[in-house]
C-alpha cells in the first residue's frame, strides 16, 4: 500500500479491514502517517478506520501525527474525534510527542484549539524540559504559549 492512493481507493471499495495490523501492531493509518501522506490518512478516516487504534508501542495516530510533525493530519483526526489526552507506553502525551520532534505548530495548535489537552500534562513537559537542561528552544516556546493561553489558576493547580 505504500503510498498509493489507487490501490488504497480500491481496498477501501472492497470493504477490507481497515484496522488489520502489522508484526508492529500498526495499522494502515499508523502507516500512512510514518509516511506523511495526508491524503490516504483522509480516504482511511472516511472509511471509518479506527482513529484509536494502538500499535505494540501503544502509540495511536494522533501521537503519530504529532511526532511526524503534520498539522493537517492532527487537525483531521481531532476534526475526526480522536481522543487528545491519549498516553504512548512511556505515558507520552501528545505534547510530550510534538515537543519531543520539535513540531511547534502543533504546538500552538494544540494549545490554541484543543479544549481536552491535560493541563497537567503541559506542566510535566515543562518540568521535564528544565529538569533535563534540554536546551531545545521548545521548552521557551511551550512556556510562551501557556503563558499566553492559560490563567494561572488553571496553569499551576
Amino acid at each position: 500500500m505504500k503510498n498509493d492512493i489507487a490501490t488504497v481507493k480500491q481496498l477501501i471499495s472492497l470493504d477490507i479491514d481497515l484496522n488489520k495490523k502489522s508484526q508492529l501492531g500498526r495499522s494502515p493509518i499508523h502507516w500512512a502517517i510514518i509516511n506523511n501522506n495526508t491524503e490516504i490518512v483522509a480516504l482511511l478516516i472516511k472509511a471509518k478506520c479506527d482513529i484509536e487504534v494502538s500499535d505494540k508501542f501503544e502509540m495511536k495516530p494522533i501521537l503519530m501525527a504529532a511526532m511526524v510533525g503534520n498539522l493537517e493530519m492532527v487537525k483531521m483526526l481531532i476534526e475526526a474525534g480522536c481522543n487528545c489526552r491519549v498516553v504512548n507506553k512511556k505515558q507520552q502525551t501528545v505534547l510530550h510527542c510534538a515537543v519531543k520532534h520539535d513540531q511547534n505548530e502543533i504546538l500552538a495548535y494544540l494549545l490554541d484549539n484543543v479544549t481536552d489537552i491535560d493541563i497537567n500534562a503541559v506542566n510535566e513537559v515543562i518540568f521535564i524540559f528544565k529538569s533535563e537542561k534540554q536546551t531545545n528552544s521548545n521548552i521557551y516556546f511551550v512556556e510562551y504559549l501557556v503563558m499566553a493561553n492559560l490563567s494561572d489558576d488553571v496553569l499551576y493547580q
